[in-house]
C-alpha cells in the first residue's frame, strides 16, 4: 500500500510539473526570430519593403515598377517567417508580392493577438504602391492557417479577397488535447492530469480561452473564398480537422487532401501541384471582378 501511495503522490506530482511546463510552452513559441542573414535571404527575392508596425518585424517584397497581387503569409505556433519563404518564392516567380513576417513577443494567443496583426498588416500594405489594393490573399500553415480563417472572419471591410489555410486545427481544446497525449501515444485517462493543469495554466498566466478560438466555430462567418489543404498522413492534426471547418465555411470553398503528406509537408511533398492549385484558386477569385 505505502508503494501505492507513494507511486500515486509522484505521478501526481510529475503531473503537475508536466502540466504546468507545457501550458507554458503551448502559449509559448520558442522558435529564434529570423536572424540578419536569413532576412538578406528574403530580400533577394524582390524590392524589400519593410513593414513600419509595432510589434511586428517583416516586409512586403515586391516587383519593382509593378504593381501585382500580394500574399501575406502566417507560420505555424513553432516556426518563423522562414518556413513560408520557400513557397513565398515560388508564388513570387507566379505573380504575387509576398509579406513575410514575425511578430516581435513570442507569446501566441491562438485568436485575438495574431488576427489584429494580419488585418493591420492588410490594411497598410493596400495603400502601397507595388500592391494592387483589391487582390490581397491569406496563406497560413497550422495555426497560420487557423489564423488566416479568423482574420477572414474578421474582415467586415472585405479588404481579404481569399484565404488559403494549410493544415489548420477545427478545435483549439481537441488538438492541444493531442500535444499532451503525444499525438496519442500517451491514454488519455494517463494524461488527463498534466492535460488540466496545462489548460488551467495556458488560461491563468496567457488569458487563452480555449472555448472561442476555434477556427471552426469563425468558418460561417467568412465570406471570401477559402482552399483548404491537409495531408493525410497528418498524425499532429488529423486531415478531419479541415473536413470540419470545410463543413462549416459558407462561402465558397474547396478541400485538397495530400496523399503521404504530414503536418505542413504537403508543399514539399508535391511543390509542383501545390504551386499550380494555389495559383489556380487564386486566378480564379481575381477573374470574379
Amino acid at each position: 500500500m505505502h508503494i501505492l501511495i507513494s507511486g500515486l503522490v509522484y505521478y501526481l506530482a510529475g503531473s503537475a510539473i508536466a502540466g504546468f511546463i507545457m501550458g507554458a510552452g503551448f502559449a509559448t513559441n520558442l522558435r529564434g526570430r529570423s536572424n540578419e542573414r536569413q532576412v538578406k535571404s528574403l530580400q533577394s527575392i524582390g524590392t524589400y519593403v519593410p513593414l513600419d508596425l509595432d510589434g511586428i518585424d517583416g516586409g512586403l517584397i515586391a516587383q519593382s515598377g509593378h504593381q501585382r497581387p500580394t500574399i501575406v503569409y502566417v507560420h505555424g505556433r513553432s516556426a518563423n517567417r522562414m518556413e513560408m519563404a520557400p513557397l513565398a518564392r515560388a508564388m513570387f516567380n507566379e505573380g504575387y508580392n509576398a509579406v513575410l513576417w514575425d511578430s516581435t513577443s513570442r507569446q501566441i494567443s491562438y485568436g485575438p493577438k495574431e488576427i489584429e496583426q494580419v488585418r493591420k498588416i492588410v490594411e497598410v500594405i493596400r495603400n502601397d504602391p507595388h500592391v494592387v489594393g483589391t487582390e490581397i490573399y491569406i496563406v497560413g500553415f497550422s495555426l497560420g492557417g487557423a489564423i488566416a480563417i479568423g482574420a477572414a472572419s474578421a474582415d467586415t471591410e472585405h479588404h481579404i479577397r481569399g484565404i488559403v489555410a494549410d493544415s489548420a486545427y477545427a478545435d483549439l481544446r481537441n488538438v492541444a488535447s493531442r500535444y499532451v497525449t503525444a499525438f496519442g501515444v500517451i491514454p488519455k485517462v494517463v494524461a488527463w492530469p498534466a492535460r488540466t493543469i496545462a489548460f488551467a495554466t495556458a488560461r491563468s498566466m496567457h488569458e487563452i480561452e480555449f472555448e472561442n478560438r476555434n477556427p471552426a466555430d469563425w468558418a460561417d462567418q467568412v465570406t471570401c473564398p477559402v482552399l483548404l489543404i491537409h495531408g493525410k498522413s497528418d498524425k499532429r492534426i488529423p486531415f478531419n480537422n479541415s473536413e470540419q471547418i470545410l463543413e462549416r465555411l459558407q462561402a465558397d470553398k474547396e478541400l485538397w487532401l495530400v496523399d503521404g503528406a504530414g503536418h505542413t509537408k504537403a508543399f514539399s511533398t508535391s511543390s509542383g501541384e501545390y504551386v499550380r492549385r494555389v495559383r489556380d484558386f487564386l486566378d480564379r477569385i481575381a477573374s470574379r471582378n
